[in-house]
């Protein structure tokens, strides 16, 4: 195989592989929509809420492409906003969720940029909880 071959290989396999990722973003979304009383059951602790949270965690644990991450990002949000008095509230594992957000960042951004996003994340918390 030439080198040519091989990078047109690796962006199909990579394009495919955003794909995947992005069509399995939309089913969850489009789950979340249509079965919201079934993940707010038991406040939110019972074993589909659990399993979607960590399918999102896994998706920014594993290296992605940006256009994958954003959208993950945005279904993060999502979540947060559409179940944010479970998340909170409930034994998820937000404690998780900010270790895996911390070296997240830790990678991308300095320590300062970190630090400017928790305090603003803990803002919006904290006027949604009063």
């Amino acid at each position: 195989m030439d080198a040519g071959t091989r990078l047109y290989q690796a962006l199909l396999e990579a394009n495919m592989a955003t794909e995947v990722g992005l069509i399995t973003l939309d089913a969850l979304g489009l789950y979340c929509i249509h079965m919201k009383e079934s993940l707010l059951s038991n406040r939110g602790d019972n074993p589909i809420m659990n399993k979607i949270f960590d399918i999102l965690l896994s998706f920014l644990q594993v290296g992605q492409s940006e256009t994958l991450f954003r959208h993950v990002f945005a279904a993060l949000r999502a979540l947060i906003n559409n179940f944010s008095t479970v998340l909170f509230q409930g034994n998820l594992k937000m404690f998780d969720f900010c270790k895996v957000m911390i070296i997240i960042f830790g990678w991308m951004v300095s320590i300062s940029k970190i630090f400017l996003f928790l305090s603003r994340e803990c803002v919006l918390v904290r006027s949604f909880l009063l």
